[in-house]
């Protein structure tokens, strides 16, 4: 126990170091005092098992069979489970980060110890005076403190964050007393740095330790082990964070694989190591239990690359390889196909997925030759990483090796650090439109980033998609108005859809920036053509009663503007085509003659089987013949030698007629469809048999032997 007496020895030292420096920063000096949460402790009324496991569930997950353990205290007539171990904390994000502001707490001490200020180099909550084996945290116990539960969850990886912080630092690093924190999903730990190290004091500290205790070979970095860059140091003479801790991690997260629907025992925990003295903590987010997809992808349309089946741009998640802040965001987050649920529901908008490294997407300038994107990346799993990104710079809907930018090697030990991509462009670099709206894809990995690789799968990091604006400086123009359908300018359709085309992609366009001339603009549907929405179908209706012209023009009122805000105020449009609509029928036609009307002229008695008929009818139209109710074909009125005559021929010398009565109808159309009345039937009779050979059978006077025998005086 030798070693106990010396760390009391050591601790009154560095109390009354502490206590020399309070008197000097007395008023505010030990972080924001406005910054400061809350922590309600397990004992207070308000929280409870229940509770603390309600406010860790997430997406994808459901936790059930809450369960605490602690140190029994009390006098040995009346010994109960500790309560000031674990509670709720909120109000955090000004010391944790944004999405970190409220969850649940664990500590060796008494949770409420953690709030600010620093007023104490060595708070210490001691429990337990005697050191336990604990089957979760190993030999050498003090204090353990356990949160456990049952998650089924709905993917196949468990997600947990959590944050570690401890007195112990840095004073303490390389000493025995090793606080640590584990998280059991089964019976696999997966409370690491994302270098793979164990979750403890001696294993997460500050490069620079300060100067050892007299006769002690501590602080020191023995080991070799340090994680600075996700170590946040609060033990200074002027502590930067209003928190009791004098050093604590950044954001966190276990992530381990588990089996779909079936349930898996989770249990949070931390423990003093050594001794009872000098508290930890471990921070738990809410909502952070979550399950998702190992796979990271891309949300740009897929013909960039991006579902699994196009073998798309995919990232195996592993801690600590991402680009963009933690702050704010929930962090990498899976997908087992591509646009979180492989289907593009945002339109090509490249938001389906949580990207955070960009918050604005700079511009594309065509004038310019070249273009940058700055944001940060991390790279702290014991690697260094390479970034780079694509953009599809002449809009053909692809990304190309010379759209890539330069590639950026991101040291290992970096945290959240700034970095540049950059590209050149025209000249000697990628070809550029001249505007539109167009797709960048970010990429981070430890390995096999290159040119090349805007797609397909890569064992870490993570991809984000984002769209860019290609800018000329320019106000759109709306350059054309043209027939959709039908495509001929005469029509009889009660609908007829305008294509509008502007001179570059975009925005806030629908019904009301426009005016038609006639009937209701139904509907204003964008035409995508690659990535640009340069075009859009303006569909009119109710035009069924409406004979004359159909136009569609720009409202005074639009607001149409393209991606970067500017408005439209071209109204000079370069080619206008309208529409004529005729729903006016042609009259009945009238059928008037038969060739070979052999006998009584006009009488429509022949004794030719093939003929031709004829009739007058409105110039322009086409004449359908029926016979006996039969379509015998169409005649084309005004036919013969151009000339506007009115008059139609049918020729149906090529066929036979009955012979007998025959109905003949005819019916007018016109070149837009309108149908006349059909005509009254007219009967032709046909007649191509001769008459019987005539005989004399009787004459006059026939006079002798027989008044038949044909002889006569």
């Amino acid at each position: 126990m030798a070693f106990i007496s010396n760390r009391i020895a050591a601790h009154i030292v560095v109390f009354t170091l502490s206590f020399s420096v309070l008197s000097a920063h007395a008023f505010g000096s030990h972080g924001d005092s406005s910054q400061a949460g809350s922590v309600i402790p397990l004992k207070d009324a308000a929280v409870n098992e229940a509770s603390m496991a309600e406010l860790l569930a997430g997406t994808g997950v459901t936790i059930s069979n809450p369960s605490y353990s602690a140190v029994m205290i009390g006098p040995w007539y009346n010994r109960y489970m500790n309560q000031e171990q674990a509670g709720q904390f909120s109000g955090f994000s000004f010391l944790l980060g944004g999405g970190f502001d409220e969850g649940v707490i664990l500590s060796t001490g008494k949770v409420t110890n953690v709030l600010g200020p620093n007023s104490a180099a060595n708070k210490s909550t001691a429990f337990s005076s005697s050191a336990v084996q604990d089957s979760d945290l190993g030999d050498n116990v003090f204090d353990p403190v356990k949160f456990s539960f049952t998650v089924i969850p709905d993917n196949e990886i468990l997600v947990i964050d959590f944050v570690f912080g401890s007195e112990e630092y840095s004073e303490y690093v390389g000493a025995p007393f090793n606080d640590l924190a584990r998280i059991f999903v089964g019976d696999q730990n997966c409370a690491f740095t994302p270098a793979g190290d164990e979750v403890r004091v001696n294993n997460i500290h500050a490069a620079q330790l300060p100067s050892r205790h007299h006769g002690y070979d501590y602080p020191n970095n023995n080991d070799g082990i340090s994680n600075t860059g996700i170590y946040l140091d609060n033990s200074s003479a002027s502590p930067s964070f209003n928190t009791e801790m004098d050093g604590y991690t950044r954001r966190l997260s276990c992530r381990v694989a588990v089996m779909t629907g079936m349930p898996v025992n989770v249990v949070v925990s931390i423990a003093d190591i050594a001794d009872a003295k000098y508290d930890s903590w471990v921070f738990f987010r809410a909502d952070s239990i979550r399950s998702e997809s190992a796979i990271d992808f891309g949300d740009a349309p897929d013909s960039y690359g991006t579902l699994s089946a196009s073998s798309g741009a995919a990232h195996t998640i592993v801690e600590g390889v991402r680009i963009g802040d933690v702050e704010g965001a929930l962090g990498l987050t899976g997908d087992d196909d591509g646009f979180v649920d492989g289907i593009d529901n945002s339109a090509g908008q490249a938001s389906d997925d949580s990207d955070n490294a960009l918050v604005d997407v700079p511009k594309v300038l065509s004038a310019s030759n070249s273009y940058n994107v700055s944001l940060n990346a991390t790279s702290l799993n014991g690697k260094s990483s390479a970034v780079i990104g694509w953009v599809d710079f002449d809009l053909d809907g692809k990304f190309q090796t010379d759209e890539a930018s330069a590639v950026v090697t991101v040291a290992d030990g970096s945290y959240e650090t700034p970095i540049t991509l950059n590209w050149n462009v025209g000249g000697s670099g990628a070809d550029v439109a001249a505007n539109g709206t167009t797709y960048l894809r970010l990429r981070i990995a430890n390995e096999g980033l290159s040119a090349a690789t805007s797609t397909g799968l890569l064992a870490s990091g993570e991809v984000e998609d984002y769209r860019v604006v290609i800018s000329d400086g320019q106000a759109p123009v709306l350059n054309r108005i043209e027939r959709l359908s039908p495509l001929d300018e005469v029509t009889a359709a009660d609908s007829v859809t305008f294509r509008v085309v502007f001179s570059e992609a975009v925005n806030n366009v629908d019904a009301a920036d426009f005016t038609v001339s006639a009937g209701v603009l139904s509907s204003v549907t964008s035409f995508v053509g690659m990535a640009n929405q340069t075009a859009f179908d303006l569909r009119v209706s109710d035009l069924g009663n409406f004979d004359g012209v159909v136009s569609v023009g720009l409202a005074a009122t639009n607001d149409i503007a393209d991606a970067e805000g500017v408005v439209i105020t071209e109204t000079n449009i370069a080619s206008v085509q309208t529409y004529t609509i005729d729903n006016t029928a042609p009259a009945t036609p009238i059928f008037s003659q038969i060739s070979e009307d052999t006998g009584v002229a006009g009488d429509f008695v022949t004794a030719d089987s093939r003929l031709v008929f004829s009739g007058s009818a409105d110039s322009g139209t086409n004449v359908s013949v029926y016979i006996d109710g039969d379509l015998a074909g169409v005649a084309v009125v005004d036919s013969e030698n151009d000339q506007t005559t009115g008059r139609w021929n049918f020729d149906f010398t090529g066929s036979d007629l009955t012979n007998g009565s025959h109905n003949i109808t005819v019916l007018a159309t016109d070149a837009v469809g309108n149908a006349s009345v059909e005509s009254s039937p007219v009967a032709i009779f046909i007649d191509t048999l001769p008459p019987a050979t005539p005989r004399i059978t009787t004459i006059s006077d026939d006079l002798g032997a027989s008044a038949n025998d044909g002889i006569t005086t």
